[in-house]
């Protein structure tokens, strides 16, 4: 049945598009075998199969997107919504995903699902300060991959998950490592997401442990200028409130106003969760309330 699906999806695109059989071989193959493709008759091998989606203008996923009625797969959904989930890190939100997993794998095994759902049992731990059972949860996952030769987009992901089990030196080479892979994939992922969630990640770690050295605002400074370049204006803000916070804490005589506008930039793109985290980490970062949040604490809100 997904055979005739298959070949049944094929025709109907290049029908769409209007592209004849003979152009969608790319005088590579004879006409013959688009024919029996479309008629369920063969299955075509990957390289000829690329061949024709690239006449179609398709990528692998495209069609299989097409395929499935403009829809994704189950799996595909679980692991978007574990990765949007990561931005605020709602607990509600992230029970409820826990709660998906569990279904899932209780149709299907899944180590990669069974992995996610240990990195948000752990998430949620860490959110309610049990680092203790966050590190349990998650170490055998870098006991897997700490023994792979070839980390995927997939791993590295997982990966920067996980780096807070770490001494903060083993993190900083481990996602400095990790960073170094990424180039790997410049013409693949063209843009940047990654690689700064990664340099977030290790800012924060940093500043928990008190690293406020020129490092870490190296760092930081190369998330402002990738992150606004790329449109990723939660994770500009982020950085900005750090920078802020680094620069208090070595020169607190000197007035900054890195924190007001990265607070202010939050609140137009209406993150008030991940505000309300920033201000919390802060108060890892320095000792003491500060003037930003004595005053963002007292403003008023709009229904109130």
């Amino acid at each position: 049945m997904a055979k005739d699906y298959y070949g049944n999806t094929m025709k109907s695109i290049r029908i769409a598009r209007r592209i004849s059989q003979k152009s969608a071989t790319d005088g590579k193959f004879n006409r013959s075998l688009i024919a029996k493709i479309e008629k369920n008759e063969v299955i075509p091998s990957i390289h000829k199969f690329q061949l024709i989606l690239q006449q179609l203008n398709l990528s692998f996923d495209e069609f299989f997107f097409i395929h499935r009625n403009y829809g994704l797969t189950q799996y595909q959904e679980l692991t978007n919504k574990f990765y949007s989930s990561l931005s605020n890190s709602d607990i509600d939100k992230l029970s409820n995903l826990v709660t998906e997993f569990s279904d899932y794998l209780n149709e299907h095994d899944s180590f990669y699902i069974k992995e996610l759902k240990e990195v948000a049992l752990a998430i949620i731990d860490i959110r309610k300060n049990n680092f203790e059972n966050a590190t349990r949860l998650v170490e055998p996952i870098w006991t897997r991959l700490s023994k792979v030769d070839l980390w995927t987009i997939s791993d590295l992901k997982l990966i920067n998950c996980i780096l807070f089990i770490f001494p903060i030196e083993v993190a900083i080479n481990i996602g400095r490592n990790a960073i170094s892979q990424l180039e790997k994939y410049k013409q693949f992922l063209p843009d940047s997401q990654l690689k700064v969630a990664f340099k977030l990640n290790l800012t924060g770690l940093l500043l928990t442990n008190g690293k406020f050295s020129q490092t870490t605002l190296d760092l930081l400074e190369e998330i402002l200028i990738e992150s606004k370049e790329n449109g990723m204006y939660d994770c500009y803000a982020v950085a900005l409130f750090r920078k802020g916070a680094l620069l208090q804490a070595n020169y607190p005589e000197i007035e900054n106003e890195e924190m007001d506008e990265a607070i202010q930039i939050l609140e137009l793109l209406k993150e008030q969760h991940l505000i309300d985290l920033l201000l919390e980490d802060k108060a890892l970062f320095l000792n003491g309330e500060t003037t930003i949040e004595k005053e963002y604490l007292t403003k008023k809100k709009p229904n109130e």
